[in-house]
């Protein structure tokens, strides 16, 4: 998920803590060990490889794509607010 992404998020009511908060706190109230897949400066290869080469592309890439995630995550809500479990798949 990009920073534009997130701001997209945040502007419509959602913060990007609040899964990740929830199933930590109930963990750590479970008792189960923490761990990770990966390290932070391998999360941050990972991100920083993505468009290698064809940097000016991704860019673009992801910005045609950010003009359509408010609408998707609208569709999405309200299929999960019908309980349209297939819906949600597609």
């Amino acid at each position: 998920m990009s920073t534009l992404q997130i701001l997209v998020f945040q502007s419509m009511g959602f913060t990007p803590q609040d899964v990740d908060a929830f199933f930590h706190t109930r963990s750590l109230g479970d008792g189960k060990a923490e761990g990770q897949l990966e390290t932070a400066q391998e999360q941050i290869g990972f991100i920083s490889a993505m468009g290698e080469g064809n940097e000016s592309e991704f860019i673009l890439l992801s910005l045609k794509g950010l003009e359509e995630t408010g609408d998707a995550m609208e569709s999405m809500i309200g299929v999960w607010r019908s309980g349209d479990a297939a819906g949600l798949s597609e």
